[in-house]
């Protein structure tokens, strides 16, 4: 007798999430991660983030190290949820070059944004351009409030 699959019971419920439902649900979101390379190897980390248009914007402090690692550079957003009760969620990710905002109005922009820092004066806006935006859910829980 084989192994047992732990997904057998959800195949047939995964299910692919168009551009506008992965945007909505990323307008609710607020904490993701950002995924990047620091020094040639992977890096995960935390972060809180808000929709400018359709491009996730991240603030952080200007010495901090995401400031240098991502500007100019192809980095990936990822957020989700999950409802285990109901045994589904989704997960959205965004793709794109990150850019430091410096512009006055596009950073004026972005300090409207209900973004505020975790600490201290993370004074610097950046920002993913949405180049690559794709989601998918599990199950069937509601995704939208």
């Amino acid at each position: 007798m084989g192994a047992m699959d732990p997904l057998a019971a959800h195949r047939g419920r995964l299910g692919p999430l168009d551009e506008r439902e992965c945007l909505a649900l990323l307008g609710q979101a607020k904490l993701g991660r950002i995924a990047l390379s620091v020094g040639a190897l992977p890096a995960i980390y935390p972060i809180r983030f808000a929709l400018l248009g359709r491009d996730p914007v991240f603030r952080t402090h200007p010495q901090a190290g995401l400031v240098e690692a991502t500007a100019g550079n192809v980095v990936c957003l990822q957020a989700d949820d999950a409802d285990p009760e109901r045994d589904g969620g989704w997960s959205v990710m965004v793709t794109g070059p990150a850019e430091v905002l410096t512009e006055p109005d596009v950073l004026a922009e972005a300090r409207d944004l209900p973004l505020p820092p975790w600490t201290g004066s993370a004074d610097a806006f950046v920002r993913i351009g949405a180049v690559v935006v794709s989601g998918r859910r599990l199950g069937d829980a509601p995704l939208l409030a």
